[in-house]
């Protein structure tokens, strides 16, 4: 066990000098994975997708492989049109936020935002920063930062349509709440309530 925050452990994966750290925030063969999301999500929508995409952003997998996937379907069908990817942050680990001047008014963490509920995203320097901003400018995307009470929130919303999400899974339905821009959004939900190891 390491004290103190996520990137601790971090830290002494890597000095452990007898083993190997193997996260997939390194890992190229990780984005071809989450890739896979993008001509999923194509093909069930009838290349019609809609025209925003919220997820959670931490190390950014998802956002790197959505993008990265939509750039694929392109250039192979270049009428299709790449949706703006959203990522959502927390209060407290909005890396992406700060790089990219979004106009959204960022409102700094408040006592209750301490610690984050959304501890899987709370990642303060993303091994792939620049890529993240790229595909965020690159598809007219842009970021939003929610704090803990709206994460509750969003969980209650979703509870209510039957999904039972985790606070790290139900950030970009939080987002979206926050955003108000109506229906044409794809909101990913990426972590089950049962991750919370409590009802």
């Amino acid at each position: 066990k390491i004290d103190g925050p996520r990137p601790n452990t971090t830290e002494a994966a890597l000095a452990d000098k007898d083993g190997t750290y193997c996260s997939h925030a390194w890992n190229p063969m990780f984005l071809e994975g989450t890739k896979t999301l993008a001509f999923h999500w194509w093909q069930e929508h009838e290349g019609k997708l809609p025209e925003r995409i919220y997820v959670p952003a931490g190390q950014g997998s998802l956002v790197l492989g959505l993008f990265y996937g939509f750039l694929e379907i392109r250039a192979a069908l270049p009428d299709f049109r790449v949706p703006a990817i959203i990522p959502v942050q927390h209060r407290t680990a909005a890396p992406l936020w700060d790089a990219t001047n979004t106009k959204t008014r960022r409102l700094e963490p408040s006592p209750n935002d301490c610690p984050s509920i959304a501890d899987g995203i709370a990642i303060v320097t993303p091994v792939r920063r620049e890529a993240l901003i790229a595909a965020v400018v690159r598809t007219g995307g842009r970021v939003i930062v929610v704090g803990n009470d709206e994460i509750r929130d969003a969980q209650q919303r979703l509870a209510a349509m039957g999904v039972w999400a985790e606070p790290t899974g139900a950030v970009a339905m939080a987002g979206h709440a926050q955003a108000g821009d109506g229906n044409d959004a794809l909101v990913v939900v990426t972590g089950h309530g049962l991750k919370m190891g409590e009802a």
